[in-house]
């Protein structure tokens, strides 16, 4: 009856956890958005997680705070978790909890090591946290994926030094008797295959990508704009992610087609975003306009969309074009179409 209670106490634990995390994941990001005198727009964790922010400017250090705290969070909460563990206790469960959940932030903490690496082959997922942070700090994949392996080896050194795994593996065989031997092994094997399993599945997109191209242009002002072409050698649905970092200036995007048409366009300070799009074979261009002032882009939406600018779009504007205090017109892209 013990070991059917654990079991089922460690079913659910792994069916909670990956919400639990998640939370700590957005709470992370929350907490500096507050720290930095901001304030929580919209905070979400099913089923797309995210916190939106109003009346928040990072600085640069802060921009690098919040892209790591997502990650940093949950594991100093796990790392706490570890170090109140007690050995002592007699429920079976209660150490495979600790031994899943210790197991599992480790490897949540695995992709601040595979997506830098990945990026030395092929661009990363534009819209993820450690794209972002590499993009911020300039620091070399290599560095990045170093440091989040020697992250995940003290963690998991820790939970070794406090004896989750041990007792774990004494109540197996105390519960299990002989199979316990080639209940582990199996265990070993399933738990590689599942991880093996989540990051393909993770990063496979990736690697399949038909373009990627990331880029920044010093003075996006002065360049005004940018053109990038790509060819499409099928007929089907592609996904597109665009993301875009820069401030105090309006960027305009437009897909056009190789008969000159524009099958997709946007326009915003910066972009952050993903679409679904059924596109034919041929050659495309993502042609990118930089605007300096609300003159310039009033007179591109007359032109290109023919609409006028409504009373909420020009006080955007105005907190665009006035918050670029030193006077940084640079712009970091990154599309990836797959």
């Amino acid at each position: 009856m013990a070991t059917v209670f654990s079991f089922t106490c460690v079913i659910l634990f792994v069916l909670i956890f990956p919400f639990v995390q998640t939370f700590l994941h957005e709470v992370g990001h929350a907490l500096v958005i507050l720290l930095y005198g901001g304030k929580i727009h919209e905070f979400k964790i099913f089923p797309n997680a995210f916190v939106s922010a109003a009346d928040v400017n990072f600085s640069a250090f802060a921009g690098i705070l919040f892209h790591i705290s997502g990650m940093m969070l949950p594991m100093i909460i796990g790392t706490l978790a570890i170090f109140l563990y007690n050995p002592s206790i007699k429920f079976m469960g209660y150490h495979s909890c600790f031994a899943i959940g210790s197991a599992l932030f480790a490897i949540s903490v695995f992709r601040w090591a595979g997506i830098p690496f990945i990026s030395m082959f092929t661009a990363p997922p534009p819209n993820d946290d450690i794209t972002k942070f590499m993009r911020a700090t300039g620091f070399p994949p290599l560095f990045i994926s170093l440091g989040a392996i020697l992250i995940i080896g003290g963690f998991i050194f820790l939970t070794y030094k406090k004896g989750i795994w041990i007792k774990l593996i004494e109540n197996v065989n105390t519960h299990l008797g002989s199979q316990a031997v080639w209940l582990r092994i199996a265990a070993i094997f399933m738990v590689i295959a599942l991880i093996v399993a989540l990051l393909a599945l993770d990063y496979r997109k990736y690697f399949n990508a038909v373009f990627n191209t990331s880029f920044t242009i010093e003075n996006a002002i002065e360049a005004k704009s940018r053109e990038i072409q790509f060819t499409l050698n099928e007929t089907r649905t592609y996904t597109i992610e665009v993301n875009t970092h820069s401030q105090g200036f309006i960027t305009a995007l437009l897909l056009i087609n190789e008969d000159g048409n524009v099958i997709e366009q946007n326009i915003s300070e910066k972009f952050q975003f993903g679409w679904g799009r059924d596109l034919s074979e041929g050659d495309y261009t993502i042609k990118l306009i930089f605007f300096a002032n609300d003159e310039e882009v009033e007179q591109f939406l007359q032109t290109m969309w023919r609409s006028e600018i409504n009373l909420d779009f020009r006080q955007f504007l105005k907190s665009v074009f006035t918050h670029n205090d030193d006077d940084d017109y640079s712009i970091a892209v990154s599309i990836q179409i797959r």
